[in-house]
């Protein structure tokens, strides 16, 4: 059987879920992702094309979602109104190493083409279900410019719950999420050639992400 083309691992996986009555905490972490494009050798520099940038001990993704209700105690009031119920996620990427190469990108371009290429063409409809034209009071078939919108119903306006939550004019929940997000931006490595030491380095530095309501 031909080898593989590339091996995927991740390792330190945790996940931490409490439930209260009028909130709920999730916080997870992935410690660490390990990819090799395995057509390399093994004693290959570039066969590790995705993991933790070097000397990097901390967790590869840490993730903190919390509900929080009207009256929670860590309300930030510069950041969502007062009375609101909310949700929120934090989360830190922390930095990785990617190897960029042409010819695993070339392969793998392949490959899933060759996924796509094994599914099935969509089946057309028969002549007998294409949807016919609404004919007009006269008989005659309408045209575009002469059809006539239907009315758009009223919206009530949007409103507030006594839990807080805020509720749309088409009925709907809104969403309120506030986001952290601390990206330790990855390490880009692109090689002259797959076999080769000589390669360009590429720091994007950090980058922060918070938004307001």
């Amino acid at each position: 059987a031909p080898a593989p083309l590339a091996e995927f691992r991740a390792t330190r996986f945790s996940q931490l879920l409490e439930v209260h009555p009028t909130s709920l905490d999730l916080k997870a972490s992935l410690g660490d992702v390990v990819a090799t494009y395995t057509r390399l050798p093994e004693e290959g520099s570039h066969r590790t094309i995705c993991a933790l940038r070097p000397g990097s001990d901390a967790s590869l993704i840490e993730l903190t979602f919390k509900m929080h209700g009207k009256d929670s105690k860590d309300h930030p009031p510069t950041r969502i109104p007062r009375g609101l119920s909310y949700m929120s996620v934090a989360a830190r990427l922390a930095g990785v190493r990617l190897v960029f190469l042409q010819r695993f990108v070339d392969e793998l371009s392949q490959w899933i083409g060759g996924l796509f290429a094994m599914s099935p063409p969509p089946l057309a409809l028969p002549a007998w279900a294409q949807p016919a034209p609404s004919p007009n009071a006269d008989g005659s078939q309408a045209s575009g410019s002469h059809r006539h919108p239907h009315p758009q119903p009223q919206q009530s306006p949007a409103y507030i719950t006594p839990t807080g939550q805020v509720i749309g004019p088409d009925g709907q929940a809104c969403m309120l999420l506030l986001l952290d997000v601390d990206l330790v931006a990855p390490l880009i490595v692109v090689p002259e050639h797959s076999s080769g030491l000589a390669a360009l380095e590429l720091d994007l530095g950090a980058l922060r992400v918070r938004n307001n309501i």
